[in-house]
């Protein structure tokens, strides 16, 4: 009860004052635990029940697999073993699927369910597979863990390619499933399989769902159809933040930054809802992607002075790349100066790619110190700066600085035409 409150102290003064407690007591507390994302609690109350000699159950497997999924989320991915990874949460899980294995839990469908979805966490997808493709018996619970790894290392083609298997093993789909693959369909952009697929919410009752709706929108928006996402939108008695949000991305995305607009003024006069961060997130996106600034300016003012939103590093790193294309310097260094948090290497990437359109060195000087400080192994920063000294003619400091590249960052590189750093080792 009191883990279920969220009174964890309480919840832990009644476990530990047991003499002996049993299995039961153990998955309360790990459970209540993970609810309150206490990561390190539960990870090491775990450990206390083996040190305990606890036999464990299948529950306290899923809630520590659950742990480590919470672990997951809170680390970078970085590279290691050839992908990327988040190599301490993995670390954590394989030891928790060797215990596993250990105490003959192979064969209990949630357990292995849990496996695939804290590996799909961890990005280690072959893992996954082939947990998946180990289980005796699948439900639409282990569907949908599957489906949701691939969907969120962005392997959308994978995902409707086990879709078609879905369909052919379970009868009815719920949210979580429509919700997957709508994702997966908004990557590949095929408006024939949003059709398929508002055809299956429709069917399932689903459609009045927020989520589902909204995904929807979006995913007709990314596949060029921005009509039939219309008549979703419009089908919606009163239409929430998602829908409105994902109707202007649909717009923005297909180059109408002006539909998008116009939207976004409907909503303010017609609905009952205010636009949020999201919102103007999209509106400032479609403005730099068409060189609005001084809609942007005025966008971004009326967030703060008329909706009292926050902006955060997003909008001010769109922002950066916008008044970086446009040359305006002066403002970007009021921006940098009334920014409520330091600015995030993005920002002096957008400053630096600017200074080198412009040929502005004094300022590129400054934005590659801070670019070094806050990740001295990044080598756009390096290239960037390189190519700066170079286009000024300043030959002898361009190959300083890609020397002090090649020791810091390691092997070759060079920038992509849509300017990103590519890297090979020698």
């Amino acid at each position: 009860m009191y883990g279920r409150c969220g009174v964890l102290d309480e919840a832990e003064i009644v476990f530990y004052g047991m003499s002996k407690p049993d299995i039961v007591s153990w998955c309360s507390l790990l459970c209540a635990y993970v609810d309150n994302c206490k990561v390190e609690k539960a990870l090491n109350l775990y450990r206390h029940a083996q040190m305990e000699g606890v036999y464990p159950d299948s529950r306290m497997y899923v809630f520590t697999l659950q742990a480590c999924n919470l672990l997951a989320d809170k680390e970078e991915a970085v590279v290691s073993e050839g992908q990327l990874l988040k190599s301490m949460s993995l670390e954590v899980g394989r030891s928790l699927h060797s215990d596993i294995r250990h105490n003959g839990f192979m064969s209990d469908m949630f357990v292995c369910t849990a496996l695939v979805g804290m590996y799909g966490k961890c990005h280690a997808i072959a893992e996954a597979e082939n947990v998946f493709s180990s289980m005796s018996e699948h439900r639409l619970v282990s569907w949908n863990a599957m489906l949701t790894a691939y969907v969120e290392l962005g392997q959308g083609n994978k995902a409707l390619q086990l879709y078609r298997q879905v369909l052919r093993g379970v009868e009815t789909l719920d949210d979580v499933t429509l919700l997957c693959i709508l994702q997966a369909a908004s990557e590949t952009g095929f408006v024939e399989i949003c059709k398929h697929l508002h055809f299956e919410v429709v069917s399932a009752g689903l459609d009045h769902i927020r989520s589902v709706a909204a995904t929807l929108i979006h995913a007709y928006g990314c596949s060029a159809s921005i009509a039939n996402g219309q008549v979703v939108f419009n089908e919606l008695e009163e239409p929430h933040i998602a829908a409105w949000n994902a109707s202007i991305a649909g717009h923005a995305g297909q180059g109408n930054p002006w539909e998008s607009f116009q939207l976004f003024e409907t909503m303010k006069s017609t609905a009952t809802v205010e636009p949020d961060e999201v919102t103007f997130l999209l509106i400032l996106s479609a403005c730099s992607h068409n060189g609005l600034v001084l809609q942007a300016l005025q966008y971004f003012s009326s967030m703060v002075g008329n909706y009292s939103l926050t902006p955060d590093l997003r909008h001010y790193g769109i922002m950066a790349n916008l008044l970086g294309r446009a040359g305006n310097f002066r403002l970007i260094g009021g921006m940098l100066d009334m920014m409520p948090m330091p600015a995030n290497l993005t920002i002096w990437l957008c400053l630096l790619g600017a200074c080198r359109l412009h040929g502005n060195l004094a300022i590129a000087v400054q934005a590659f110190r801070h670019a070094v400080q806050l990740q001295p192994t990044h080598a756009t920063a390096y290239i960037l700066m390189s190519n700066i000294y170079g286009d000024a003619g300043l030959h002898k400091f361009a190959d300083d600085v890609e020397q002090l590249r090649r020791e810091r960052c390691g092997g070759e590189a060079y920038l992509d035409e849509d300017g990103q750093d590519v890297e090979f080792s020698v």
